[in-house]
């Protein structure tokens, strides 16, 4: 039973996320709540993606298939592997949500 003069809640109707969350932090965007480069990073993460693929591809094709010098290529594979996961992580510490105090 609801008080007098208020409204029951309607099932399934909610405010939106993005209103809820304003009226807890206050007015405007709150931080980190907008994408950092649109397009360009989406790209990038996609390139980024795809080229771990690859790489993840070419190591187990160097296992299975055993070319010569099969362990310099897996080292130059496994090399580029942790090249792109440091970048990734770099860019995560570059553009993480910070709340200010």
């Amino acid at each position: 039973m609801t008080a007098p003069g208020r409204r029951r809640p309607t099932p399934g109707r909610r405010r939106p996320a993005a209103l809820r969350r304003t009226e807890r932090s206050g007015p405007g965007v709150p931080p980190g709540g907008h994408p950092v480069v649109g397009l360009a990073g989406a790209l990038t993460q996609f390139a980024l993606r795809f080229l771990t693929f690859l790489a993840t591809v070419l190591l187990i094709a160097l296992v299975l298939l055993r070319p010569e010098a099969a362990f310099l290529k897996a080292a130059i594979t496994v090399t580029g592997l942790l090249a792109l996961y440091g970048l990734r992580r770099a860019w995560r510490g570059v553009t993480a949500r910070r709340r200010p105090y």
